[in-house]
């Protein structure tokens, strides 16, 4: 069986190069962010928790709504069906 992978990754590539390829981008990307995360005390670490939570829950808001509005409409049909029986 080893042969045959041999053979395979000959014409087809090597799956985990690939993936390790696909991925360095966003690897490069992490590690200039981990340099300057590394300078900062731990009291600027749980403030910039704090900042990052507050970006996820105003990015979050428009979701929220769209969820919230969905269900509304969830309902309202539930409720129309009910008085059609």
């Amino acid at each position: 069986m080893s042969f045959i992978n041999s053979v395979i990754k000959v014409f087809v590539g090597d799956k985990a190069k690939k993936d390790i390829k696909e991925t360095q981008p966003q690897v490069n990307e992490i590690k200039k962010h981990e340099v300057a995360l590394e300078a900062l005390s731990l009291d600027e670490l749980r403030a910039k928790t704090l900042e990052f939570k507050a970006k996820i829950k105003e990015g979050r808001k428009e979701i929220d709504q769209k969820i919230e509005a969905l269900r509304k409409a969830v309902q309202e049909e539930a409720d129309i069906d009910k008085k059609e029986e």
